[in-house]
């Protein structure tokens, strides 16, 4: 839990770990509908809940969600025979964008190291499809194939497009950039470093940085939109030199 922690905090979002007590079912209901996207539990479960300090969350719980209540949500439920009905279908109808967990009794220890590798590639700045990547991770480090199921959408984690342009409203070399960048003085082509004035979001919600690998952050949060000048929201101009997806 605490490696996953550092893996989100690595990768500039926020992260809360509940452990003992404060991994109640109200707590786990709270940060569900809160807009989270994603929520990972290691412990015990079975084809009807998720074992908690206080209770169990159930699937009729999730059957009592509206369609929408989980859109965006990636949830990894690493506990035992969770991806089985009627617990799965009940999370897949509430909207969630991707849900993983065991279909059958997972193996202590094989199971978190198939976690651990799914989040670590998951949010690395060259990140691959999350089905590649628990293909990948469980064939490196589980006995068995198979175990762990995953339905949804099977894309990046922090998928996002924008484009940068040099100049002002969209004038100039420009550049496509999908998920992350995390140095724009890259050796195939440097010219937008120290070079952005404008810029489209099509999907995803952007941060922008003044120095590579995501150093000193650049204004706001930026949602799908255009912005003709860096300038006018808080960006300075010709001045970032990486970028990355926060929100699908």
């Amino acid at each position: 839990v605490e490696h996953l922690h550092q893996l989100a905090l690595n990768a500039g979002l926020r992260s809360r770990i509940l452990l003992g007590p404060q991994a109640s079912v109200g707590n786990y209901q709270g940060y569900l509908r809160s807009g989270v996207r994603a929520f990972v539990n290691i412990g015990h479960g079975f084809t009807g809940g998720i074992v908690l300090d206080d209770g169990t969350l159930s699937a009729n719980w999730f059957q009592s969600l509206p369609t929408d209540a989980l859109t965006g949500t990636v949830i990894y439920f690493n506990s035992c025979q969770v991806f089985n009905p009627p617990l799965q279908p009940a999370v897949m109808q509430a909207g969630t964008r991707t849900f993983i967990g065991g279909i059958v009794s997972l193996l202590i220890g094989p199971s978190e190291e198939v976690c651990k590798c799914f989040w670590g590639r998951s949010l690395a700045p060259q990140q691959a499809p999350m089905g590649d990547v628990l293909t990948a991770c469980e064939a490196q480090h589980y006995p068995d194939q198979g175990a762990h199921g995953i339905g949804g959408d099977l894309g990046q984690f922090l998928a996002g497009h924008v484009i940068v342009f040099q100049h002002i409203d969209f004038r100039g070399h420009h550049r496509h950039i999908f998920a992350t960048e995390r140095n724009l003085n890259h050796p195939e082509d440097g010219t937008l470093n120290d070079q952005i004035s404008s810029f489209v979001v099509l999907s995803g919600t952007w941060k922008f940085y003044m120095n590579s690998d995501y150093g000193i952050p650049l204004g706001g949060e930026f949602p799908p939109g255009l912005y003709r000048w860096v300038e006018a929201v808080g960006v300075k101009n010709d001045q970032v030199s990486s970028l990355k997806c926060i929100r699908s």
